[in-house]
């Protein structure tokens, strides 16, 4: 089960990110204005705080999604993985695929340069 979740490949990790971006937008930029938004927090609740009023006012984008649908969003992104498996696995059989243990996956992974969310 563990090697299911695992995505081995430079190339799958590619274009699941793409995936996202195209979904989402630039998750870099999104990131960057959620943290230029928030600042310096001291609990999780200035957070919230923070956060409510940024999307209030705009600062940071949001999105609403009600139960049905993200679990549709989820159910989407399931069967994607395993397209994107099934295909690695296909294509590692013609092509030598690049080994993904050592690349971080995009921004999610990205520390830019200390700063961190608050939690």
């Amino acid at each position: 089960v563990q090697s299911m979740w695992a995505v081995t490949s430079v190339e799958a990790q590619m274009a699941m990110e793409t995936q996202v971006t195209a979904l989402f937008g630039d998750l870099r930029e999104l990131k960057e204005k959620l943290v230029n938004a928030l600042g310096m927090v001291s609990s999780p609740e200035e957070a919230t705080q923070k956060l409510e009023t940024a999307i209030k006012n705009e600062q940071v984008e949001s999105l609403r999604i009600k139960s049905d649908d993200l679990r549709r969003l989820v159910l989407e992104a399931v069967a994607y993985g395993a397209l994107l498996n099934d295909s690695e696995k296909q294509v590692d059989v013609v092509y030598e695929l690049t080994p993904a243990a050592n690349r971080p996956m995009g921004v999610l992974a990205d520390d830019d340069e200390g700063r961190m969310l608050p939690e």
